[in-house]
């Protein structure tokens, strides 16, 4: 008996001390360098690891950028500079620790450094829109056409990412 009450003992204070820790710690890559792209770049649009520990987002708009690292849709970002769609940039970036992080982390870090270096700035809200405002109009042709089905659209509460603040790099 006495055994089990020094074990809940044991757990009780290490359950204080993990909670007086605070808050986990913001991934963060360890280098990184956000250049405009090129203007005559024709080479595409894309998010990749580059090896171990080099993320790469090449030809992205900050309105892309945040998409990837919130995970959201187009519709989903909302507000912001006139330049947020318009304005392109390559990143480059060095991960940090010896294994090659997770999807997750790396948009963790992707979400510090859109914080860090455009002062990226926005609050959540639930707005009415189309309920079927992500689907492709080829979908709705190709329910029509091969099952005879109709979608009817409604409205609905939405997640959007409203960005109140952002500068350039």
């Amino acid at each position: 008996m006495r055994g089990i009450l020094c074990v809940a003992a044991l757990l009780l204070s290490a359950a204080t001390l993990v909670s007086q820790a605070g808050p986990e710690t913001e991934l963060s890559f360890d280098v990184a360098s956000i250049k405009p792209s090129s203007p005559d770049d024709r080479s595409g649009r894309f998010i990749t690891m580059q090896g171990a520990h080099q993320f790469v987002a090449r030809n992205h708009t900050l309105k892309t950028l945040v998409m990837a690292a919130y995970n959201v849709p187009a519709a989903g970002v909302i507000g912001g500079p006139a330049w947020l769609d318009v304005d392109r940039y390559d990143t480059v970036a060095a991960t940090p620790g010896e294994n090659r992080p997770t999807l997750d982390m790396q948009m963790a870090m992707l979400r510090t450094l859109l914080a860090d270096r455009f002062k990226l700035a926005f609050h959540n809200e639930r707005r009415e829109a189309p309920a079927t405002e992500n689907a492709k109009p080829d979908l709705f042709a190709a329910l029509q056409q091969q099952l005879g089905l109709r979608l009817q659209a409604s409205n609905g509460l939405v997640d959007v990412i409203v960005i109140d603040r952002a500068e350039r790099p």
